[in-house]
């Protein structure tokens, strides 16, 4: 009777090892496939990627940011080519809709970053012709100039990320960045494959105004915490339009 007792116990024993085993095997594979502190809803960490920044001073400041703040992503790329004085208007001082084109011929491109616009208050000049700024012709030539830089980058596949121009201490500089920002949001309405992202909103008050927090001493570039706001609004519309993790 002891004998066949202790044949159960043993029998018991390595059935509850054998069932301890199959918990762990499925324990890891339920790891695999989701990784830790991850929940249902939580894009995974980025593959490798590359990300692009084009347009002004202020696009060159953001992409200085993104840089740094995507340091922790070794597997993520940021290529900052934004140009001081750059922008729509000057094609004879730069044209983006040739530089750009260039720039993703160079290497593969996973997201285009725009920040374009702060040195687009002037007269444009096509085929001979001055168009002065702000009128409709002006308007007309300026909003197809800036769906022809969206196209550059959407034709190819690429997910496009544009943002608006921030307000401005300065009351004809703001009045003047809110109507380039009302022709780039029609820009964008006919583009699908364009997002907004409104640095207005981000730098304005309740009422739309100025505020000096996040600003630089010229009043319409960003400080370094500015920079940092806008930034991360940035990440998070890369990671919904990437379906990746790129927010800590």
């Amino acid at each position: 009777m002891a004998a066949r007792i202790q044949s159960m116990a043993i029998r018991g024993c390595r059935w509850a090892a054998a069932w301890l085993v199959v918990l762990a095997v499925a324990g890891s594979a339920s790891a695999q496939e989701r990784e830790p502190g991850l929940g249902p809803d939580i894009p995974p960490p980025p593959p490798p990627l590359t990300i692009l920044v084009v347009g002004d001073s202020i696009a060159h400041d953001l992409g200085i940011g993104l840089t740094q703040a995507l340091a922790s992503y070794p597997q993520v790329t940021v290529v900052n080519e934004g140009r001081a004085i750059s922008g729509l208007v000057r094609e004879d001082f730069l044209n983006w809709q040739t530089e750009l084109p260039a720039l993703l011929n160079r290497q593969p491109v996973d997201a285009v970053v725009v920040s374009i616009g702060m040195n687009d208050r002037q007269a444009i000049t096509e085929g001979g012709q001055i168009y002065d700024r702000f009128t409709d012709a002006w308007a007309a030539l300026y909003e197809e100039r800036a769906r022809a830089l969206m196209e550059a980058a959407t034709s190819r596949g690429i997910p496009t990320i544009w943002l608006g121009m921030p307000t401005a201490r300065n009351h004809t500089f703001h009045n003047d960045m809110a109507t380039i920002n009302e022709i780039f949001v029609r820009a964008v309405a006919a583009e699908p494959d364009v997002s907004y992202l409104s640095m207005w909103d981000l730098t304005a008050d309740a009422n739309g105004n100025y505020v000096e927090s996040g600003r630089a001493t010229d009043g319409m570039h960003l400080s370094v915490s500015g920079v940092s706001m806008v930034v991360a609004a940035i990440r998070r519309e890369l990671s919904r339009r990437l379906g990746v993790a790129l927010i800590n």
